[in-house]
């Protein structure tokens, strides 16, 4: 009996000691794991700093990007047909990319796609819109009306489309067709007659379809 509160005090002893071991355990093993981390676990970015989102066509200009420092980038025209002055090029000590890249129709978007050589998945697109420093004018060409009235349509046209260098309109009964000239004339067709043309299409061997509304049905015309 006198030896009971021995007993507990090496109890009590071991449990601390248990304790201090399991502490620095625990300790260690989170010291381990921040020195297995990487310093830097954040993707890599690629991203426009200063893209504008119209430019006049035909006119170079300088987009800026922010990269990876001594990173090369490909550069690739996507949208538009415009051109860049170099196919690649390599971010500056900090992460700064300058593509050179001149915009090709007007008034249409424009793209330029930048991917990453080392890691293509990285890429960015941007798009903007390719203006003219003088809008275009406008002017009548044929006296389509005057042609309807002479002929006693009373109906508008409907749709168009171009081919064998003319532009074709369908009208009731059937199509005219406007030269180059800006004469009118009805396209002669055979065959059952056509009531109203709502659609036109040319396919790959230049063959124009029709819809003939009146009819409820697709004509190949010519």
């Amino acid at each position: 009996m006198r030896r009971a509160p021995l007993r507990r005090a090496l109890s009590v002893g071991l449990c601390l000691a248990v304790g201090a071991l399991a502490a620095c355990d625990d300790d260690s093993t989170e010291a381990a794991a921040d020195a297995a981390a990487p310093l830097d676990a954040a993707a890599p970015a690629l991203s426009v700093v200063d893209g504008p989102s119209a430019a006049p066509a035909a006119q170079p200009l300088a987009l800026a990007l922010q990269g990876v420092p001594g990173e090369a980038y490909t550069l690739l025209v996507t949208r538009g047909g415009g051109a860049v002055a170099q196919a690649q090029v390599v971010a500056d000590a900090e992460g700064r990319v300058t593509a050179e890249w001149t915009l090709g129709r007007a008034p249409v978007d424009n793209a330029l796609q930048v991917t990453s050589v080392a890691d293509p998945s990285l890429s960015v697109t941007h798009t903007l819109r390719a203006t003219l420093d003088t809008p275009w004018p406008t002017e009548a060409f044929a006296d389509v009306n005057g042609w309807l009235e002479g002929e006693g349509i009373d109906t508008s046209t409907e749709d168009l489309s171009f081919r064998d260098g003319a532009l074709l309109m369908g009208v009731a009964e059937g199509v005219i067709s406007v030269g180059v000239d800006g004469q009118v004339a009805r396209l002669p067709l055979t065959g059952e007659p056509i009531t109203r043309i709502w659609g036109f299409a040319v396919d790959a061997e230049g063959a124009l379809w029709g819809v003939d509304a009146g009819n409820s049905r697709l004509v190949r015309i010519g």
